[in-house]
């Protein structure tokens, strides 16, 4: 599974980064520019020749110089818009100019030298030289203009004001500036109804056209918004008596408007209260019914075969009827806060609600059609659990027939049922066949003439299941047979040690045919030389020329070997496929999303960790967002998932992620066998490995025995205390031949390690005796204590 994690937040942190080095960057350059034009000049330095060159071009301008980056520095360093900044710093730099132009025409370097600087004189040098002093006019006007900038004004403003106010004075005298002040004041009177006016017919033209597109079908609405319009265009020509008569028509517009509104949200929030459907109704009552456990769905099945397959449809039914109560329930939110915004009888609201409406009806038939389907899905599984059950006391082929159905086409499977209790029943109707018994390997002929009577061989039994599973498949074979000694035929007296008077004594656990006791025929045994007692029982030896010219099979022990995986239980198949595992740990990871949504919470899944049990979904919360928010609905989100419980871990370590494990609805066996097999294991340097489990991450833990030689499992009943230590002896059985480990086990109890009972990793039997166990830990410290004196004595 790729791992898939989305950082919204990154290119956010990054540019708030980058514009905090910029801020810093510009401030530090105004301080350098301050503390140069402020330092006074010494020597030919850096220093003195910025200095020099700055108050030379720009005089007494370049102590403002500074400001400049020093402001922008402090606005970018705390994130501000610059837009206002720049309108400033445009404005100010004309006005310095424009100042230090006239202080250039007004005091001229040959009479005060660097007062103005180099780029005041350039510039007012020819038009001094064309007009003379009327050159100042320029830089008044470039004055005015960077005042302007400054205050928003137009441009000319100031000017035409000016112009203006020295025009009355010369034309009417104190009566015309009386007269004028009084018009003014008229005029802004009118300007401020006038302006007030517009706004209102502005709106009002607006909650008229919303409300002609949401009701296409009301003409009036189009004959009160032309009006409105034709009162609009006509406000320039109206005087004061007009635009009061105007406000008054306005307001009994809005009013005729909001009646208009009133209705139509009245009558929408009457629909909205009769829109839930029943189907609402009855997802309530079925998930009632189902945490209650009064529904069919409520009870788990057991994880057999054909019950198992079933399983995964009851709890993919369970959950899409989960799914569908959780759709309905934020319908019905949504509904509620409708109705009880309408109430307000705004247009705005009006606008927002009747679309809103429109769709939610559309969710509610497609919520009641989904609700239709999963009935007719769920309808055939009642009756189901009882023949999954028959099924799996049946024949392991029915049940691994009837599961391979469920999991491959479940539905359609379950709408055959008449047909699989057909097969069933008359799979129970057959007559049991015989089984066949497998024929008895022949008994070798060692002499000629009539072969003997077949040997008993009275061999003791392997006292557990898992010796016998340790010494091979055929105990018989696995567990070596005492020969006795061959008779010596070139002794001294030329006389054998065998004769028919005396026949040899039969080994201890081999009893001796009685034909060959009673006849005089030479012994079925091989004959040895002296010399010769290595030579295998399989060689042909061409003694006296009684042995047969076939190769003789070697009687009794085998190889020793580390059993095989064949003597395990085979990997079970999953009941679901990984596929489906994945999708509906999507489904549950959407429902976080919306639970979360529900509560306000500015969080969500990003990643989603399936293991064996349990799985841990990845919640990712918004900057500024508390953990302890998340943590505290942990019964929240257990009930939208219908779960037990779920757990909050947070943080993950080593992540900056919440995590939430919750229970999986289809547990994943970890059987031994997968263990086992698996490459961790296999390819493990750890000097006794044994196998944990596997994780929440669904990775095999391996751990090493040596590493932890003083081991305590604990745990309450039924915690699974037997099962860990009997997975710590299998993994060191299939990792250790008898040669290389060996075992000394205690059992007071005398019934869990028993089985182990006849092992050849064993020094001794299991000791179940109180009595001797204290002798036997003696026994071993003692061991333990002479190995360390050992050790001690050359140093290691």
């Amino acid at each position: 599974m790729t791992t898939r994690r989305s950082k919204k937040t990154a290119p956010a942190i990054n540019a708030r980064f980058d514009g905090e080095v910029l801020g810093l960057v510009l401030f530090a350059l105004g301080i350098f520019l301050g503390i140069t034009v402020a330092l006074p000049a010494a020597g030919t330095g850096l220093m003195a020749t910025a200095q020099g060159a700055l108050t030379g071009w720009l005089g007494w301008g370049a102590y403002a110089l500074p400001l400049i980056p020093a402001a922008y520095g402090a606005m970018v360093f705390l994130g501000r818009d610059l837009r206002g900044l720049t309108r400033r710093v445009l404005g100010g730099t004309l006005m310095v100019v424009a100042a230090l132009a006239l202080l250039q025409l007004v005091r001229p370097d040959d009479l005060y030298p660097a007062q103005a600087g180099k780029l005041a004189a350039l510039i007012m040098t020819p038009p001094f030289r064309a007009v003379s002093y009327a050159a100042g006019l320029l830089p008044l006007i470039v004055l005015t203009l960077g005042l302007e900038i400054v205050l928003r004004l137009a441009p000319t403003t100031l000017l035409r004001r000016f112009f203006r106010g020295v025009s009355m004075l010369l034309l009417g005298g104190a009566g015309a500036v009386q007269a004028s002040v009084e018009a003014r004041k008229e005029g802004q009177a009118a300007a401020q109804a006038r302006a007030r006016l517009r706004g209102g017919l502005s709106a009002h033209i607006r909650d008229l056209d919303t409300l002609k597109k949401l009701y296409p079908q009301a003409r009036e609405l189009g004959s009160w918004q032309q009006e409105a319009r034709e009162a609009s265009r006509t406000l320039g020509r109206q005087d004061e008596t007009a635009l009061a008569a105007s406000e008054k028509q306005l307001a009994q517009w809005r009013e005729v408007s909001g009646g208009f509104v009133l209705s139509a949200a009245q009558k929408l929030q009457a629909a909205v209260a009769q829109e839930t459907p029943p189907a609402a109704a009855q997802l309530a009552a079925l998930a009632a019914d189902l945490k209650a456990g009064r529904h069919a769905l409520s009870t788990e099945l057991p994880s057999t075969l054909a019950c198992g397959a079933l399983e995964g449809v009851r709890r993919a039914l369970y959950m899409d009827v989960q799914r569908l109560a959780s759709r309905s329930g934020v319908l019905e939110q949504a509904r509620a806060r409708a109705e009880s915004r309408l109430g307000k009888g705004d247009a705005g609201v009006l606008l927002r609600e009747l679309p809103a409406a429109q769709e939610r009806v559309g969710e509610w038939e497609k919520l009641s059609a989904a609700l239709g389907e999963w009935q007719t899905r769920q309808g055939p599984y009642v009756m189901w659990p009882a023949l999954t059950l028959a099924y799996d006391r049946a024949p392991t082929e029915l049940a691994s027939e009837l599961a391979a159905a469920l999991n491959s086409d479940p539905y359609k499977t379950l709408q055959e049922r008449a047909d699989w209790e057909r097969g069933l029943n008359g799979h129970l109707a057959q007559p049991p066949q015989a089984q066949s018994v497998p024929e008895a390997p022949p008994i070798m002929d060692f002499k000629f003439g009539t072969p003997p009577e077949p040997a008993t061989l009275n061999l003791p039994k392997p006292r557990g299941a898992l010796a016998r599973a340790a010494l091979g498949a055929d105990p018989a074979a696995a567990i070596p047979l005492p020969v006795p000694e061959s008779p010596d035929l070139d002794s001294d007296d030329g006389s054998d040690d065998w004769d028919a008077a005396d026949p040899p004594a039969a080994a201890p656990g081999l009893l001796v045919p009685q034909s060959s006791l009673k006849s005089e025929a030479p012994s079925p045994l091989p004959a040895r030389a002296k010399g010769r007692a290595n030579t295998p029982p399989w060689e042909d030896v061409p003694e006296r020329g009684h042995l047969q010219s076939a190769p003789i099979p070697r009687l009794g022990a085998i190889d020793i070997a580390i059993p095989g995986m064949d003597l395990l239980d085979p990997i079970p198949a999953l009941p679901v496929g990984t596929a489906q595992l994945d999708h509906q740990a999507r489904l549950r990871a959407e429902l976080i999303n919306q639970t979360l949504a529900q509560f306000g919470l500015n969080a969500r899944v990003v990643d989603f960790a399936r293991g064996p049990t349990v799985t841990r979904y990845e919640i990712e919360p918004a900057p500024g967002e508390k953990i302890s928010r998340i943590a505290g609905l942990s019964n929240d989100l257990a009930r939208a998932l219908a779960v037990g419980g779920v757990r909050v871990e947070a943080p993950v370590p080593g992540k900056s992620v919440i995590g939430l494990e919750v229970p999986n609805a289809e547990r994943e066996p970890v059987t031994f066998h997968t263990a086992a097999a698996a490459p961790s294991f296999q390819q493990t340097r750890a000097k006794l490995p044994i196998i944990l489990g596997k994780s929440i991450d669904g990775d095999l833990m391996v751990g090493d025995l040596a590493k932890m030689p003083h081991l305590l499992v604990a745990g309450s009943t039924g915690s699974g205390k037997s099962v860990c230590v009997n997975t710590l002896i299998t993994s060191l059985l299939y990792r250790y031949l008898p040669t290389e480990l060996r075992f000394l086990m205690i059992d007071p109890k005398m019934v869990e390690l028993t089985p182990y009972d006849g092992i050849p990793h064993l020094v001794r039997a299991v000791v179940t005796n109180p009595v001797d166990a204290a002798g036997v830990l003696l026994g071993a410290v003692a061991h333990m204590e002479r190995r360390y004196k050992m050790m001690s004595q050359i140093g290691a």
